[in-house]
Formats: C-alpha cells, structure tokens, sequence
C-alpha cells in the first residue's frame, strides 16, 4: 500500500466527504472513489458509509485512521519542513502588503526576521487588499498583510495583528483648522482629496461619514495611499490618513493634523495566510515576528 493512497485516505476521514477530499488534494471525486475502493479490496474490509451530509468511518475504518493518524501528521510536518528549505535554498518566502501595512508595520517586522531568522530570503510585493487575497490563494504569495475592511472567508487564516489610528489632516493653508476644535461637517464644502470608490480605505471613510449623515464629495479622487500626503502638503485639500503614515511630516510642520471632534473608528492590520496553500514552517517563523 503505497503512501499517496493512504494519504488520500487520511484526508476523506479529515474532510468527511468525498468531493471536499478532492479539492484538498486537487483531483477528481471519481479518482478518489477508485483509490478508497483499492484500499477496501486489498485489505478486505469496508472504510466507510455514505451519509447525506459525506461519509462516516465504518469500525474498521476508525482502527485503521488511528494508526495513520500519528505517522501521517508526522509525515505531512516532514513534507512542509522540506518544502519550506526547499524555498529558502531558493530565496523565496513570498510577502504581499497593502501601501498602509507597509508604512505602518512591515518595516519593523521585517527587521524582526532579520534579527531572529537571519538565513530567511522573501520577496515582498505591494497592492490592494483585494488583489493580495486573490493572489494569496492562488499560491502566489505565501503570506499577505492587509487592512481592514475587508470580507472573511473560510479559505483564509486570518491573525489581527496591529491597530490603526486615522486621522484628519490638512496643508499651510488650511492650517488654522488645527488650532481650533471643529466638527466635520464644517470642512464637507473645502476640498477633500479621497482614495477612489473601488478602494477599502474609501470604503472606511464612506461608512465612518455615513453614520454621522454627512456626504463628502472630494474634488480630488486618488487610486494610491501614497498620493495623500504630497497632495496634501501642496494644499490641494483635507485628507484621512493612518496617523502612522504622518508622523514624520506632522513632526517637520509639512502638514497638519485637523482637531476634528468625530473620533474615526480604528482600523487593523491582518495577518492572512490561505488555507489551501498552508506553509506550517513559514507561517511559524513569521508568526515569532509578528
């Protein structure tokens, strides 16, 4: 009995179905059913029963998934160790970050890896938060840092990691915003400069307006975080940004923050890696810098 039938085997019993055990091990369910039938014939007993809901061990099944059960696991961390070598030998832990993640924590975690994992290589990788899960669990990169909102689904392992502080800012011009106290709904006829509607930050600052029933229409839409602060600082507008993207500016006197009186909700910084493309090894050396 070879260990790709027995591995095939173990992963019916952990999925309890059949077609589920087939997109794990990326095959067919007809192909499946052959190997679980071999394994049957050969060995003279019956596996499982079909149910409604998948399949269920029979008592003979239960016997034979406890004593796989340890060596498997045991083969399967033997498998990841030797993959995850593999792709450092290579210089390949793969990072994807959002504009926001990278300028407020990517930095100080990657110095964290130098310091703890100095034989560690990665590339690392910058887009939208939609664009990094969709690259994620395409298996192009390894691990994504994105910013909340974003939708959670079941195919992600997701970590909440760092909080985000946003905060209202302004150029020389309008600097007399700072000094005062003042409500944002006094600044929605000033020029605003936005990320366009396709981006989750927009979607932040479109819920955080929404529930104090102001509308904010910006005269200027950008398509990139990056943009906020050199626009800004020329005085084409009041801006939000992660108050962590500022700070250097902010120190200079380059721009300014605005005293609003609405305090904006905080965002997160997550953690994600995908489930299907699940690197143990990885996963435990970034999660020691994190």
């Amino acid at each position: 009995m070879n260990y790709e039938y027995l591995k095939v085997f173990y992963t019916v019993c952990e999925e309890k179905s059949l077609t589920n055990a087939a997109k794990a091990l990326y095959t067919s369910q007809p192909a499946i059913s052959r190997v679980i039938s071999y394994i049957e014939s050969e060995l003279k007993i019956k596996l499982f029963y079909r149910t409604k809901k998948g399949v269920e061990l029979t008592s003979d099944g239960k016997k034979l998934y406890e004593l796989l059960n340890q060596p498997l696991k045991a083969l399967e961390k033997i498998e990841d160790d030797i993959a995850f070598f593999s792709s450092l030998n290579e210089g390949i832990i793969k990072i994807g970050a959002t504009a926001t993640s990278l300028h407020c924590y990517i930095l100080d975690f990657l110095d964290s890896i130098k310091k703890k994992h100095p034989e560690v290589h990665f590339t690392l990788s910058t887009g939208s938060t939609q664009v990094l899960l969709d690259n994620l669990k395409k298996g192009d990169i390894d691990i994504a840092f994105i910013t909340t909102p974003f939708e959670e689904t079941n195919d992600v392992i997701i970590k909440y990691i760092y909080d985000i502080k946003t905060i209202l800012i302004c150029g020389s011009e309008y600097k007399d915003y700072a000094i005062k106290q003042v409500g944002i709904n006094e600044l929605k006829s000033l020029p605003f400069v936005l990320p366009n509607e396709d981006m989750k930050f927009r979607e932040y600052i479109n819920s955080f307006m929404k529930d104090l029933d102001i509308d904010i229409v910006p005269q200027y839409e950008i398509d990139s975080s990056d943009m906020i602060l050199p626009l800004v600082e020329r005085n084409y507008g009041f801006s939000f940004i992660p108050e962590d993207m500022a700070k250097d500016k902010l120190t200079k006197n380059l721009i300014f923050k605005v005293n609003i009186t609405e305090e904006l909700p905080l965002r997160k910084i997550a953690f994600v890696t995908s489930k299907s493309h699940f690197k143990r090894k990885v996963i435990s050396i970034i999660e020691q810098a994190i």
